[in-house]
């Protein structure tokens, strides 16, 4: 199979960790079929490189997220050069935003099928934290387009795919599971024999990943730790990440009364981030919106109990498998409370992580993710082969 796969972003070289759950698929797919990639945003520049083995088409600018046209078109012209000295067979986008526009006009100029798979915020509004690509017109409009043009519209969690269903954006068939996979070998737990002691004077350690962004709810997590604090004096929370609100959160921790509690560790790689979750005692997401929710993924195959929002693939991972708390995203209350009885039953820790990293291993898996991919890509080839029956 030949295919050609817009995105957004992408490492701009084999030491660059952008995005990783998306540099793992793509380098998956490349070991059975020919991919050729085409990124609109990232790296901010243009040209062509090499990725492992793969040739990768660069139309970023130094200094503009937006994709115009010119940008876009140019992307469009240049893979339909490719096809039409190699041929493609399939056209697949990684996000709903301008991404799903230049391959929905490339799909169509070709005549080729489109799997357009959503990954983000495309398909939400929440301008309170200015937050999801439905807030503005231009973006809804790509969102519009790509799905009206795909064959296949995959999502990458259940929750996602019944917001999406409601807003009955260009089609009505349901979207199909397409997650994003963790590699579970990598992300593992630590021997028991390898495991460093508990200090009860320490007291837990939480672990928070993401950027510091105000859709991520770090604002909300603060304010009820700020509730725990005088039961559990000895309680730490180690966040993991960078971004605009950085400096307001530390300022939120100060207020709070939690600067000795809390440490900002900015980003780290992630080569490095298992060793990050299995220093950690529990996981907890306070975000108001994920598409799949990978940091808790990870987190979780590396055993770790999760305390976490309703949101992306956690509802089906914590509500079908014991393996955490959810409570309704947005509410600080919940979250606290959700906080204080797992910390009250400490003795549930160990089978609350076997029984996440099961999740894990059984539904987001990377050689299990793969596969459905690649299973995926295949059947929409031969759907579209396959000639009509008669009437």
């Amino acid at each position: 199979m030949n295919l050609a796969l817009f995105v957004p972003g992408f490492p701009s070289s084999e030491e660059d960790w952008f995005v990783p759950c998306v540099s793992s698929l793509v380098r998956g797919l490349g070991r059975h079929c020919r991919v050729d990639l085409y990124t609109l945003k990232y790296p901010r520049c243009r040209g062509q490189y090499r990725w492992h083995g793969l040739p990768v088409a660069s139309f970023g600018h130094r200094s503009r997220i937006l994709v115009g046209p010119f940008r876009l078109w140019a992307a469009v012209a240049a893979a339909r050069e490719a096809h039409h000295r190699g041929g493609y067979d399939a056209v697949l986008s990684l996000w709903g935003d301008e991404t799903a526009l230049a391959a929905a006009i490339f799909a169509r100029l070709e005549h080729l099928p489109l799997l357009l798979k959503l990954s983000a915020g495309e398909a939400v509004s929440l301008p309170a934290v200015g937050f999801g690509s439905r807030r503005s017109p231009w973006p809804r409009f790509c969102l519009w387009a790509g799905i009206r043009r795909a064959a296949v519209l995959g999502v990458g969690s259940a929750r996602q795919r019944e917001d999406l269903m409601r807003l009955r954006i260009g089609r009505t068939s349901e979207p199909l599971l397409l997650p994003f996979g963790v590699d579970v070998d990598q992300f593992s737990p630590i021997p028991r024999s390898e495991a460093p002691p508990y200090n009860p004077r320490s007291g837990p350690l939480l672990l928070a990943v993401g950027s510091l962004v105000r859709v991520k709810g770090f604002d909300l997590l603060l304010r009820a730790l700020a509730g725990l604090k005088a039961l559990h004096p000895g309680l730490r929370l180690r966040v993991v990440g960078d971004g605009a609100e950085r400096e307001n959160l530390g300022k939120l921790a100060a207020g709070l009364g939690l600067a000795g509690m809390v440490t900002w560790e900015g980003w780290i790689e992630h080569r490095r981030m298992p060793e990050v979750y299995q220093q950690a005692d529990l996981m907890v997401s306070a975000s108001l919106h994920e598409a799949q929710g990978m940091a808790c993924l990870e987190a979780m195959a590396c055993g770790l109990p999760v305390v976490g929002s309703d949101t992306g693939m956690l509802p089906e991972l914590l509500g079908n498998h014991a393996a955490g708390i959810i409570y309704p995203a947005g509410d600080t209350a919940a979250l606290g409370g959700a906080l204080e009885m797992v910390l009250a039953n400490r003795e549930r820790w160990p089978v609350m992580g076997a029984n996440g990293r099961a999740a894990v291993c059984q539904l987001a898996a990377q050689t299990r993710v793969l596969a459905l991919w690649r299973e995926t890509v295949e059947r929409l080839l031969l759907d579209i082969k396959r000639p009509a029956r008669p009437a």
